[in-house]
């Protein structure tokens, strides 16, 4: 039973840390927008013209465009 215990607690304690070791690609500023961090693309400011753009790169035959 004491291992359990221990296992259970070392999952948690590594649950309760682990998202401070994730950095997020994707960060929304009130005053900004969507951006991906790291990257000078830019995320559109809603979806309609999220899609719209991959749209585009779509008909251009640019399947692997990210910006």
């Amino acid at each position: 039973m004491r291992k359990v215990a221990l296992f259970t607690s070392i999952s948690l304690l590594a649950c309760l840390i682990a998202p401070q070791w994730s950095p997020a690609a994707v960060i929304y500023r009130s005053n900004e927008g969507w951006s991906v961090e790291g990257d000078a693309s830019k995320v559109e400011s809603n979806a309609a013209e999220q899609m719209r753009k991959a749209e585009e790169y779509e008909k251009a035959g640019n399947d692997k465009a990210s910006s």
